[in-house]
C-alpha cells in the first residue's frame, strides 16, 4: 500500500511511507505479518528529541442492534487525524481534524510539554493529559513512538507503567518523518 501523506500510515503486515511528490518510500517487515514492533526506549528520550510534526490517524466505527430483536439500530463512524508540532524547548501545537457520522470536527491548540526520566510526557493545553511513552523506534527515514494514553487528573496507574501488557488498548503510534 503506498500512501501519500504529511505523515505515514502503518499497516498489517508492512510498513509503507510515499512522501508526497519525492518518489522515497521506505519499508519496514513487521515479524509473522503482525504489527509493527516498536521497542522501549534504549535511551532517556527528552523534550529534545521530540522536536518535530508527529502525525496520528485512526477511527472506529459500531453498528448497533436492539438487543431483543436483533434488528438493525444505527451506526457511529469517527476517523481522525492528529497532528502536534513540539519545538525543542518543549511548546506543543495540535490539529485535529475529524469527521464524526459526516459532521466536520476541526481543533487548534497551543501549550507546553514536558518528559520526565521515568518517561511520562504531560502536555498542558486547555486540560491536562499525560502519556507513558512505551516505545521509540528509530529508522533513516523517521521516528516511531508508542504512547499510552491520554491519562487525566488522577494520572497514569502503576499497572500500565510497570507492566507493558496492560492497557494496550491505549497505545498509539506517532509517527515524525526525519528531513530530507
Amino acid at each position: 500500500m503506498r500512501v501519500a501523506c504529511s505523515w505515514p500510515v502503518l499497516a498489517t503486515g508492512w510498513l509503507v511511507v510515499s512522501l508526497a511528490g519525492t518518489g522515497a518510500v521506505a519499508r519496514a517487515q513487521t515479524p509473522g505479518g503482525g504489527r509493527l514492533v516498536i521497542p522501549p526506549p534504549t535511551r532517556t528520550i527528552v523534550v529534545a528529541d521530540l522536536a518535530g510534526e508527529w502525525g496520528h490517524h485512526d477511527g472506529i466505527s459500531e453498528r448497533y442492534v436492539d438487543r431483543l430483536t436483533g434488528a438493525y439500530a444505527g451506526s457511529d463512524t469517527l476517523r481522525f487525524r492528529e497532528k502536534w508540532l513540539i519545538t525543542a524547548q518543549g511548546a506543543i501545537s495540535l490539529d485535529f481534524f475529524a469527521i464524526q457520522n459526516g459532521r466536520k470536527i476541526v481543533q487548534k491548540s497551543a501549550g507546553v510539554v514536558t518528559l520526565s526520566a521515568d518517561r511520562i510526557m504531560v502536555i498542558r493545553m486547555s486540560n491536562e493529559q499525560k502519556y507513558l511513552l512505551r516505545g521509540w523506534l528509530e529508522t533513516p527515514t523517521m521516528t516511531v513512538m508508542k504512547l499510552n494514553g491520554p491519562w487525566y487528573a488522577d494520572g497514569i496507574p502503576a499497572d500500565i507503567i510497570h507492566n507493558p501488557a496492560q492497557g494496550t488498548n491505549l497505545d498509539l503510534q506517532w509517527v515524525r518523518l526525519k528531513a530530507h
